[in-house]
């Protein structure tokens, strides 16, 4: 139930930190399926290429990312707009 309501809003990382406090353990490859059929089909261009990322985060792979952050007025970072993952 805790890691259900979590998914979507926070990474692995941080989700599989709340479920060890709870003395619960959850594995990155089961983590990201249970995102992936939760949001089956709903999905933007964006967030598919974020989720496409957080698979890709592995220590012994190197991913190349074109990407731009759109600006707000005072120069602050306010979305991330991701062009191609190579």
């Amino acid at each position: 139930m805790i890691a259900s309501s979590y998914r979507g809003t926070i990474g692995y990382a941080e989700s599989s930190a709340i479920l060890r406090k709870e003395g619960l353990e959850l594995d990155r490859s089961t983590f990201y399926n249970l995102q992936r059929k939760d949001s089956a089909g709903s999905l933007l261009a964006q967030e598919e290429a974020r989720l496409l990322l957080a698979y890709l985060d592995q220590p012994d792979l190197y991913v190349e990312v074109d990407e731009v952050y759109i600006l707000d007025i005072h120069g602050q970072r306010q979305n991330r707009e991701i062009y191609a993952i190579a």
